[in-house]
């Protein structure tokens, strides 16, 4: 498996809430100095978001596509996707984009920013 596939699956694990309720977990694939903007637009760290989604409901992982890969410097990855929740996509529920860089120079991918952002119905 290519760079792009550790990231992805890396990426995927985030999504899963057997993941996202570990701390241990989140904080081998989150960077220490992690920042994340929300749907909402709020702004989270490392330790914000380790102490939500320890909190967080079981839920299904998402389904997504339209993964994107671009190399930013030696070891620095941009990574976008859709999430589209498991529905089909003209049902009308939301979905959003989202971007992640991931920091590679480890060995071990960690995610040093992520964003997502909700989009309109059919886009």
């Amino acid at each position: 498996m290519g760079v792009h596939g550790v990231i992805r699956t890396a990426e995927l694990e985030l999504l899963a809430s057997s993941t996202r309720v570990d701390a241990a977990r989140l904080r081998r694939l989150l960077h220490p100095e992690f920042l994340e903007i929300g749907r909402s637009g709020q702004r989270w760290t490392r330790e914000d978001i380790i102490a939500a989604l320890g909190a967080e409901d079981q839920r299904p992982t998402p389904e997504t596509d339209e993964w994107e890969f671009s190399q930013l410097a030696p070891h620095l990855f941009l990574v976008t996707y859709r999430i589209r929740s498991g529905i089909p996509l003209d049902s009308g529920t939301p979905r959003s984009r989202h971007s992640s860089v991931w920091d590679t120079s480890t060995g071990q991918p960690r995610l040093r920013f992520h964003q997502g952002t909700p989009v309109l119905r059919g886009n």
